[in-house]
């Protein structure tokens, strides 16, 4: 229950595994590449696009995770990365996936890109927006970004839903709308602190003054770890 991958996406990957199996220390790049395109038919360019999700971070498990589940208000993705660097990563990858509008799951990776980039700019840009009074920014990111990213995850939520009924019991996809709806009520509540604090209805925003603390935990891999400060002890 709530297995996030359908195992239709996963044949590029078992070519990793196989082709060191068969050949080995002299297993090379391409080989790999080779095999994963005769299985799925997808380039290399394709795939590695795809693997960018994973922010080229050595030990990190599922590190694509904190970028679609992390919180806009509280620092739970990665506190010592560099957002910037997550930010150009997505969006080049979006700009390789607009060459494949023909593939099957475009929608599926495209939509899933975007969020992770929109929010990768809220990551690098919102506290320091707060921190140095740009209520200009906060005030767009509240009217603007937050309902454009909800809109995204309503969309990716059903586009979603239809891949994982190709393969799998409709029982279990309750643990994936859970995670959804508290990243939707998530996304509303930051809209209306931020819409509070520019009015001036409240003067500050409790979670965006805390800096965020110190390290990386490379062990994380559940949404549940991105979404809630109770991991953070």
């Amino acid at each position: 229950a709530g297995v996030e991958a359908n195992y239709n996406l996963c044949f590029g990957g078992l070519a990793l595994f196989s082709e060191y199996c068969y050949l080995g220390k002299d297993c090379t790049d391409d080989d790999v590449f080779d095999v994963a395109k005769a299985l799925t038919g997808d380039t290399k360019e394709f795939t590695d696009a795809l693997s960018d999700l994973a922010l080229g971070y050595d030990g990190a498990v599922k590190a694509g995770n904190g970028a679609f589940y992390g919180d806009v208000l509280l620092p739970t993705v990665y506190y010592d990365f560099d957002y910037q660097v997550m930010k150009d990563t997505y969006k080049k990858s979006i700009d390789t996936l607009d060459k494949y509008k023909h593939h099957k799951y475009y929608e599926f990776y495209r939509t899933f890109f975007e969020i992770c980039c929109i929010k990768a700019d809220i990551y690098l840009n919102l506290r320091n927006s707060y921190k140095s009074g740009n209520t200009e920014y906060l005030n767009n990111v509240a009217n603007g970004v937050i309902p454009e990213l909800t809109k995204l995850y309503r969309k990716f939520g059903k586009i979603f839903e239809g891949i994982s009924f190709e393969s799998y019991k409709r029982n279990g996809f309750e643990i994936f709308h859970t995670r959804l709806g508290g990243i939707l009520m998530r996304l509303e509540y930051a809209a209306e602190t931020l819409n509070d604090y520019v009015s001036g209805k409240i003067k500050v925003i409790d979670e965006l003054e805390n800096e965020p603390i110190s390290g990386i935990n490379k062990t994380w891999c559940s949404p549940e770890h991105y979404m809630a400060t109770s991991f953070l002890g």
